[in-house]
């Protein structure tokens, strides 16, 4: 991240800054007062009114076409763009991809075995010392930031910083002339030409009325694609407010520091809605301090102020309020959202192309979610017939980052020798980095789950309906599927709605207590090759109906 600032306001009027203005395919909006349209940039003609400019270069800007490594020239325009800017009264601020594809054109013919992170440590330090040398023949010196921003990609890390400086606008310049129904290329994709937002606030994922569908990243130098930058643009927070309010619940909200101001403009949002409809905006509350938390949660002497508490954030963080509500003694039950440590079991009865649709769409359809796998299973008989290679193949021209389980390093012979040992069989990486073990039956692979899973959801694929049977009577996580992706567990796909969080322990019926008090949910989903990417504008549509049940 770079900035360059200078004084105050003129207009967007010079050849080389309409030079920059030409190159932007995606705009967004003012972070003015969220309630005051009228300060909007809707289009063009109204960016000469910006005066604080976040600017964001993605990777296919940043690199050549044919991907050897940077762009020098066309960077060196960007930088005097930016320049005449600035000498214009503009303050600008530039959020740069391309330390990936840098490290990528240094590590050469080894750059395919190195992780993401290894490549962009690589390309980093030549990135700042380059931008330092351009910006430097202008008499503008620039600075590393040491601080580690703890956001996955640039167009999210844009957003933020846009939002913090409370800029005017947020330029994201990508090589793509603008948002498609299906990521471009892709047959049928269609360029949007108007895009209105749903009454419901929901501006990623439908397109009047209909499933909007972006792709990801399609190279292996950047870490965006169109669904960062439109999401990037979305801070909402809405599910557990609309569950609390459905339900007939109050709702007590305490923001980590890093989201404090987006849950003020939700909470106050979600307030307005509230009195719309004769409803007490103080049904959703907010509280700031620990000393809060303290104070509603009660201690040995007074009542706690409320019923549940649904910790969301890292197992360390739920851990330690389960410890509060403990030291509290106030036996207010704790919610924590379960832990995703997902498996996929290719059995030796599996059919190949369902087993590589299925493990790669469970690991890379959306790595960070808590239903994506983290540990791959499969019986030893494929290290034979060569189908292991080929998963973990797919799996490494998707980015991912694969770690050798004891069964693959006794078994595996030469495909564990390019992979690091996996030191914890229970991680949950929550990004690309997945284990990978071999198994010799399908009682070993209940047995690993048992032993080293969170109890989320396991997938099985195989053709032997014997097999299935004896899994999902073997394990006990709340969902078991055969031949479809992990990504299905999720409480949309179920019709169940909005949720908050999977949970994968066992919170006790309220009494009476009857049969259903007794027993928790199963979810058990059979299928033949379905993947999450299966669905979307111009494919499969999810459809909730009620069938009758023998």
């Amino acid at each position: 991240m770079f900035s360059a600032r200078n004084t105050l306001v003129n207009q967007l009027h010079s050849r080389k800054a309409a030079g920059i203005l030409s190159q932007l395919r995606l705009s967004m909006y003012s972070t003015g007062d969220v309630r005051d349209s009228s300060k909007l940039i809707r289009d063009r003609a109204n960016l000469k009114d910006a005066h604080r400019i976040v600017v964001k270069l993605g990777s296919t800007v940043v690199t050549k076409a044919d991907r050897s490594g940077l762009a020098l020239g066309r960077l060196a325009t960007v930088v005097e763009q930016m320049l005449d800017l600035c000498h214009e009264g503009k303050q600008c601020v530039l959020v740069t991809s391309g330390a990936i594809a840098l490290g990528h054109h240094h590590l050469g013919r080894n750059a395919q075995d190195s992780s993401r992170g290894a490549r962009a440590a690589i390309g980093m330090a030549e990135m700042v010392s380059l931008y330092g040398l351009l910006f430097e023949q202008y008499n503008l010196r620039t600075a590393a930031n040491l601080d580690v921003p703890t956001i996955r990609d640039n167009d999210s890390l844009a957003a933020r910083l846009a939002w913090e400086l409370s800029s005017d606008v947020l330029l994201l310049v990508s090589d793509v002339d603008g948002v498609y129904t299906t990521p471009p290329g892709s047959p049928g994709a269609k360029l949007i030409e108007q895009y209105d937002v749903e009454p419901t606030g929901d501006c990623c994922n439908h397109l009047n009325g209909q499933t909007l569908s972006f792709g990801l990243s399609a190279t292996d130098i950047g870490t965006g694609g169109m669904v960062n930058k439109v999401s990037a643009a979305v801070w909402t927070v809405r599910q557990v407010p609309a569950l609390s309010v459905v339900t007939a619940n109050g709702l007590l909200a305490k923001p980590g520091s890093e989201a404090k101001k987006t849950v003020q403009v939700l909470h106050r949002l979600a307030g307005e809605a509230l009195e719309s409809v004769n409803l007490p905006a103080a049904a959703i509350g907010l509280i700031d301090t620990r000393k809060d938390v303290e104070r509603i949660l009660g201690t040995r002497y007074t009542r706690p102020l409320i019923d549940l508490v649904i910790p969301r954030g890292s197992p360390a963080m739920i851990q330690n309020i389960r410890r509060i509500v403990n030291v509290a003694g106030t036996d207010v039950p704790v919610l924590g959202h379960g832990a995703g440590v997902c498996h996929v079991y290719v059995d030796k009865d599996a059919d190949p192309d369902k087993a590589i649709r299925i493990v790669t769409d469970s690991k890379c359809d959306h790595p960070a979610a808590c239903n994506a796998i983290e540990t791959l299973l499969v019986h030893r008989a494929h290290i034979e017939n060569q189908l292991l290679k080929h998963l973990c193949d797919h799996l490494k021209i998707h980015g991912v980052t694969l770690f050798a389980g004891p069964g693959l390093i006794r078994f595996g012979g030469h495909l564990s020798i390019t992979m690091e040992s996996a030191s914890n069989l229970s991680f949950e990486y929550g990004n690309l980095h997945c284990t990978v073990n071999a198994v010799e039956s399908i009682d070993e692979a209940a047995q690993h789950i048992a032993l080293y899973g969170s109890g989320h959801t396991e997938t099985i694929v195989t053709e032997n309906r014997a097999v299935v049977d004896r899994l999902f009577r073997k394990v006990d996580s709340a969902c078991v599927f055969h031949n479809v992706s992990t990504r299905f567990a999720d409480g949309y796909r179920f019709g169940l709605g909005a949720e908050v969080g999977i949970n994968t322990g066992h919170i006790h019926a309220s009494c009476p207590v009857g049969a259903d008090g007794l027993v928790t949910t199963k979810w058990i989903l059979r299928g033949e090759g379905q993947c999450a990417s299966d669905f979307g504008m111009s494919k499969q549509n999810f459809k909730h109906e009620k069938l009758p049940v023998s």
